[in-house]
């Protein structure tokens, strides 16, 4: 599921239909009184001005909804908010402070922005706007449009560590998706099976979440088809997580390594964050089979990834996984090298 909701919207363009107004004789002196008449087209084409100009303004928001949305994709999250705050309050300027079904899409699309920059707090205001506003266009039933902001809202409850909250949105989206789409294989029912399986697994719950996704990925392989794709890679990556926490280790390793093996053809050979998390938790895999030198290979490989994603700058995920490395090091028997990952670990940290 792409984090924001893409919509076409229709705008009727079309030219104002008033009677012709010279500016030099929209008001005359009357001839009978003597006294300042005015033109009876006036106030018809003031009245056709006007919505011409609600029009205009409802079109510049559209675009520049549309255009945050470009922004998003390429990535450049500051310019995204920048044209999707100013198509919002173009929209209010519109519709006004009611109930409005655009001015609910945008909302829903700036709190993705939002969580996407950090702003987690910013995202919650933005979604739970949204969703509020949604629910009183659509009424109580089943609607995709909702269930996408009630998704996002999970996600981003499961970002700000409130699992309850992630579970009880993540639960009611699903429900409402699948009595939208049905039973069959649906991309975004999948989705949320996903999220819905990590956040269980978060809360320890790992028989829910190990059926969640499961489901989450047979229903990706029914959608995208047996070859490589990122969304049946990640859903690997967490079973083979759930797997691991299970203390079902071979069950983990085979899950990680056909999503390592899946990233790698999906991303390339390149340096990406993903893949360093997922050499990281085979590495560990690999560590609690007592399979060290597996172990080790994997960990040196993504820490190097990381060190090439994040630069110098100081990064709890390369910390994590200098302490993981130095715990393996220990392990081996290389004291050297183990004290060595564990003091830059340590420096990190603090």
């Amino acid at each position: 599921m792409k984090h924001f909701e893409s919509r076409g919207t229709t705008m009727e363009t079309r030219g104002p239909s008033y009677g012709k107004v010279s500016p030099r004789r929209g008001t005359r002196p009357d001839a009978a009184s003597g006294s300042i008449g005015k033109s009876p087209d006036l106030d018809a084409a003031v009245s056709s001005l006007t919505k011409s100009l609600k029009v205009q303004r409802a079109q510049m928001a559209t675009t520049l909804h549309e255009l945050g949305l470009a922004y998003m994709e390429k990535g450049d999250l500051d310019a995204a908010a920048s044209h999707l705050i100013e198509s919002l309050s173009l929209m209010r300027a519109v519709h006004g402070k009611g109930v409005h079904r655009e001015v609910a899409f945008t909302l829903h699309d700036l709190g993705v922005v939002f969580r996407a920059k950090g702003d987690l707090d910013a995202a919650a205001i933005h979604l739970t706007e949204s969703l509020s506003m949604k629910r009183a266009v659509y009424g109580q039933g089943s609607r995709r449009e909702v269930a996408f902001t009630l998704h996002e809202l999970g996600v981003l409850f499961r970002a700000k560590s409130d699992l309850d909250a992630a579970a009880s949105h993540l639960t009611e989206s699903l429900s409402m998706m699948r009595e939208v789409h049905g039973e069959g294989a649906h991309a975004t029912v999948a989705i949320t099976l996903h999220e819905l399986g990590m956040v269980h697994m978060e809360t320890g719950d790992l028989d829910a979440a190990a059926s969640h996704l499961t489901e989450s990925l047979s229903m990706k392989r029914a959608v995208y088809g047996q070859g490589a794709h990122r969304e049946v890679a990640f859903t690997l990556h967490g079973l083979g997580m759930v797997f691991r926490a299970k203390g079902d280790l071979d069950a983990a390793e085979n899950h990680l390594t056909e999503s390592l093996s899946m990233m790698r053809d999906v991303l390339g050979e390149g340096v990406h964050e993903k893949v360093a998390m997922t050499l990281q938790e085979l590495g560990m895999v690999y560590m609690e089979k007592g399979d060290l030198d597996a172990a080790a290979s994997h960990l040196t490989e993504s820490l190097s990834m990381k060190r090439a994603a994040y630069g110098h700058v100081a990064n709890r995920d390369v910390a994590l996984t200098l302490h993981k490395l130095g715990v393996v090091c220990k392990e081996n028997g290389d004291l050297d090298a183990s004290a060595s990952n564990l003091t830059e670990s340590l420096s990190i940290k603090r």
